[in-house]
């Protein structure tokens, strides 16, 4: 298989047997030996991935999930594979885009530290500042802030 047909052999499983979850991409296939392509073929354009056996329960075939963590690897997978699928196309890119990280003020950013120290919730502090509890919590986890920070 060329590069173009492995490129088109991951589009079509993903858009297939493929999903977004959370801050990940999960192909899902009873097939080990499909994802193993998959793998070794994502390694190639350096996109990190790992095959997982998912719990059988009874009466059920063995099924496996490749799945691809981290903005990078995302990207990545973006970038490369011609996916089809509206739908997750979408989801892809709403999930690329919130890892954007917020651009906030210093001022603003102490008031959200200051806020927070006082063990305020995400909630309470977007409302105080009128930003989104999503960019509040954003813009502190990027500080790696959290409460017992003096």
């Amino acid at each position: 298989m060329n590069k173009k047909q492995s490129l088109y052999y991951i589009a079509g499983l993903f858009d297939g047997e493929g999903c977004i979850d959370k801050k990940r991409i999960i192909i899902t296939n009873t097939k080990k030996e499909l994802l193993n392509i998959c793998f070794h073929f994502l390694k190639k354009l350096k996109i990190n991935n790992k095959i997982y056996k998912r719990k059988q329960y009874k009466n059920c075939k063995i099924t496996y999930d490749l799945k691809i963590y981290g903005r990078k690897n995302i990207e990545k997978f973006y970038k490369f594979i011609p996916i089809n699928h509206t739908e997750k196309l979408q989801k892809l890119q709403q999930m690329l885009s919130d890892y954007i990280v917020p651009k906030i003020t210093s001022s603003i950013g102490k008031l959200l530290i200051k806020l927070r120290k006082t063990k305020l919730s995400y909630a309470k502090i977007a409302n105080k500042t009128n930003l989104s509890k999503n960019m509040v919590w954003r813009y502190l986890q990027n500080i790696n802030f959290n409460c017992s920070t003096t």
